[in-house]
């Protein structure tokens, strides 16, 4: 297991189909002097006067880009109440698919939520596309921050709302164990629950700074054990919070979502650099 896991940078860059852009997006985006070329710092300089109309946080934006910059996430977001009825909204009139087999239509009452089929983890895909309100808001409020984080005229890579349920019949699921993502060069999420999160509704975990671990380390470890290093300990995050409060994070930070007793709603919006 801890072989496969050392030689995933090697046999994914070989073996797997995809583009040739994207698996040297895979395979350099795990060094930081790699992700930092072209980074822009002006940027930071246009969001001194942005204002939140749909956020409600007490943090100004710069102090948000701040403290992703530290620690690598910024909490203390909240969606007002207009806009968490409309992605609450969004979720519940329209299609999810079973994100394991891309299949299915399947519709969720999110304050009633039943688990449609034998799938556990399904997302509704690029809301934003259909929705004008949803992407101005993506445009007007979230962007400048991804601008001045990432250091460039940052793009939408995607939306989603993902519903995720009990996945009883799995001892081992490694989407419920700590890894970063790899999903640009560059990239920059935001997270906002649509269900209430307690310990047993699979909330969120970042470890705190680890995207400025060790990069030797981070190359050929892109999965953590279950036994996370003693030093990683401490400095894990979780995020408990109502329906409505979210957070920024670069997911190239070790985080996961733990493993649900009752099933959770979250939206997603992602900034990235190239398409």
């Amino acid at each position: 297991m801890q072989l496969k896991v050392y030689l995933e940078p090697f046999t994914e860059l070989l073996l797997t189909k995809s583009k040739f852009k994207f698996k040297m997006m895979r395979f350099f985006g795990r060094f930081s002097f790699i992700r930092k070329l072209g980074f822009d710092k002006s940027y930071f300089e246009n969001i001194s006067n942005i204002t939140f109309s749909e956020l409600e946080t007490k943090l100004s934006a710069s102090k948000i880009v701040d403290n992703i910059e530290v620690d690598g996430f910024c909490a203390g977001i909240q969606a007002n109440k207009e806009l968490l009825t409309y992605l609450t909204e969004i979720a519940q009139s329209n299609d999810f698919i079973d994100r394991k087999t891309g299949k299915g239509a399947h519709r969720f009452d999110l304050s009633n939520l039943k688990n449609p089929s034998n799938g556990y983890i399904y997302s509704l895909l690029n809301p934003h596309q259909t929705n004008d309100r949803l992407m101005s808001f993506a445009l007007n409020e979230i962007k400048p921050i991804a601008d001045a984080y990432l250091g460039t005229d940052a793009i939408i890579h995607n939306t989603q709302i993902w519903i995720t349920f009990p996945d009883e019949g799995n001892a081992y699921n490694p989407d419920f164990g700590f890894h970063y993502d790899l999903d640009d060069y560059r990239f920059l999420k935001l997270f906002i629950y649509l269900t209430d999160i307690d310990e047993n509704s699979g909330p969120h975990q970042i470890i705190k700074q680890s995207h400025k671990f060790n990069g030797f380390y981070r190359f050929f470890n892109r999965r953590l054990p279950d036994n996370i290093p003693k030093k990683y300990e401490q400095n894990v995050q979780t995020m408990l919070a109502e329906k409505g409060e979210g957070f920024f994070e670069d997911t190239m930070c070790y985080h996961k979502g733990t493993r649900p007793i009752k099933p959770r709603a979250i939206f997603q919006l992602q900034f990235a650099i190239t398409k």
